[in-house]
């Protein structure tokens, strides 16, 4: 992933505008469809990259471990996807760049795998207590900083994230013990998945704000 802590994304100078053409920015055309991907390749600082790439090892080595780089993959960019798309809907007056949604993603399907395979998980409790701490302090950060905080953190953009991997991980991840009420609920995410990513590209593709760099 690339780093840009050193660039100030203000500065009128050729490399700057070459990433800026990688990231979400309140004024870039919306027929851009690489940037709702190509942003979470950039990230703001060099602490911002590597608490990223932490969670990320933390969380999803051992789910890739389990169900496969194949399985996961598509969550980590189908997050970022949608932590992007959101971004420009509720906060369009704001860049973004950085990995975040798609790493909270990861989290979240690491609750999908506790509620698809509860009983075939090793210290299913010690990890949900890990999952529920992560997801507390996102939870309570975002509403914090949102509410009471002026900073640049895209806090809605991570809870989807975290909302798109619960539901996509419902659908992608293996079950280890077909139940008919697990059969139930991938048909419910997998539906939840196409209305919301119907409704995300629908809004995306409607919005009047955004014009040429």
């Amino acid at each position: 992933m690339l780093d840009v802590s050193e660039i100030h994304l203000n500065k009128p100078n050729e490399n700057v505008n070459c990433f800026r053409n990688l990231i979400l920015t309140q004024r870039h055309n919306r027929t851009d469809f690489y940037r709702i991907i190509t942003y979470s390749l950039l990230h703001s600082s060099k602490e911002h990259l590597y608490g990223n790439i932490l969670f990320l090892i933390l969380n999803g080595t051992p789910m890739e471990m389990i169900h496969g780089t194949v399985r996961i993959m598509p969550i980590y960019f189908l997050g970022a996807l949608f932590g992007g798309l959101f971004h420009t809907i509720w906060e369009p007056e704001t860049d973004l760049l950085g990995s975040s949604s798609g790493v909270c993603s990861i989290l979240g399907c690491n609750l999908s795998n506790l509620i698809l395979n509860w009983h075939e998980i090793r210290y299913k409790e010690v990890k949900s207590i890990i999952i529920a701490v992560q997801s507390t302090y996102l939870l309570g950060t975002g509403i914090y900083s949102y509410y009471l905080e002026d900073d640049n953190t895209s806090h809605p953009s991570h809870l989807i994230g975290l909302f798109s991997g619960i539901i996509i991980g419902m659908i992608s991840l293996k079950v280890f013990k077909i139940t008919k009420y697990k059969i139930i609920i991938k048909a419910i995410s997998l539906t939840v998945f196409i209305i919301f990513f119907k409704f995300l590209i629908s809004i995306y593709l409607n919005t009047n704000n955004l014009t040429f760099i």
